[in-house]
């Protein structure tokens, strides 16, 4: 007999919510200042990776296997946290390249994870695929385009912070 009883995570919900929250933050003040971006980014970074730690063992027992990418992922995330919140200078510097390599990471973890969800729902995995899917390519788009990221780097947060919010939000009913 198979389970497939739903679960209820607070951690998903509360950082969809918190996503959600810094999206429509940065599409009501598109000209804040990116000092505001690079400290909220490094902060976001540190909460982001001590979540994806907790959440990676949840991956493990719900799913049964745990990427080891996403300890990786975790680990990296903590680490560029710190430094950028830390040396705002290298954050200034690095922020376009950083932001492009984290859309681009969580978008390709968001991809694999979208797998967990197709058995509860095959309409909201596609939801969840599509988005990742768009969300990776944003993400090598600004790779390429550092200049360009800076400029309109308060929209793509926004965008970002949605986009992985209403995942989260979802993913915490599956």
């Amino acid at each position: 007999m198979e389970n497939n009883s739903k679960r209820f995570s607070w951690t998903e919900l509360l950082l969809g919510i918190i996503y959600v929250i810094v999206a429509f933050i940065a599409f009501n003040n598109p000209v804040a200042s990116l000092l505001s971006i690079i400290y909220v980014y490094g902060m976001t970074m540190i909460f982001g990776g001590i979540i994806a730690l907790i959440a990676r063992n949840s991956v493990k027992e719900r799913f049964g296997f745990a990427l080891t990418g996403s300890l990786i992922l975790a680990i990296l995330r903590i680490f560029f946290g710190v430094l950028v919140l830390f040396n705002v200078e290298i954050g200034f510097i690095t922020i376009p390249i950083l932001f492009a390599l984290w859309f681009i990471t969580e978008s390709i973890t968001a991809i694999v994870l979208t797998r967990g969800i197709k058995p509860f729902s095959t309409a909201l995995y596609w939801i969840a695929l599509i988005i990742a899917i768009f969300s990776l390519i944003i993400g090598i788009y600004l790779l390429f385009t550092p200049v360009a990221t800076l400029a309109i780097l308060p929209f793509l947060v926004g965008i970002y912070f949605l986009t992985n919010g209403i995942q989260l939000i979802v993913a915490a009913f599956v």
